[in-house]
């Protein structure tokens, strides 16, 4: 199978978009979701890869909404049941207890969630991800700021994957 290139174009930042990242979320979610998404083939078609992204972001809410600063861990709690049944045992279920296990030691300091994405074809033969992230309620998370301040560049809500 072909492994996923990212292709982003990620302008300095004057802020992170939360405490311990400094990327994109779009970004971090096809980084994250790298075992998943290499197993599908270069001519995957869009419905395909847009359920693996669903799995990949299902996996990335439950991680976070289950850390100390949302407060949730019950989908977490439900999904890590889902995947221990017997009847569920598959290399899929594999993939994703390895994203859960990499969401909690290795990046549980991004503390964004997912809201509204989309996954839109590129003219490449890849893919651009565009998400909404969401931080928890509170005074000690302020929300980033849209502009770089020394360059005066957007941060854009998306970035490419391509296989």
């Amino acid at each position: 199978m072909n492994k996923p290139d990212l292709k982003a174009d990620t302008p300095p930042r004057g802020a992170p978009a939360a405490p311990g990242s400094f990327r994109k979320l779009s970004e971090t979610l096809f980084d994250f979701g790298e075992p998943l998404l290499s197993q599908l083939g270069s001519d995957a078609p869009l419905p395909a890869v847009k359920q693996a992204m669903q799995l990949v972001i299902t996996a990335w809410n439950a991680g976070a909404m289950a850390l100390p600063e949302w407060g949730e861990p019950e989908l977490l709690h439900q999904l890590e049941q889902m995947l221990v049944q017997p009847t569920m045992a598959s290399p899929l279920c594999g993939l994703l207890k390895q994203m859960l296990v990499r969401r909690r030691e290795q990046l549980s300091l991004d503390l964004r969630t997912v809201g509204e994405w989309s996954l839109l074809p590129q003219a490449d033969a890849g893919w651009v991800l565009r998400c909404a992230a969401h931080l928890p309620a509170g005074p000690t998370h302020a929300r980033p700021a849209r502009l770089d301040a020394s360059a005066g560049a957007a941060n854009p809500p998306d970035a490419a994957w391509s296989v």
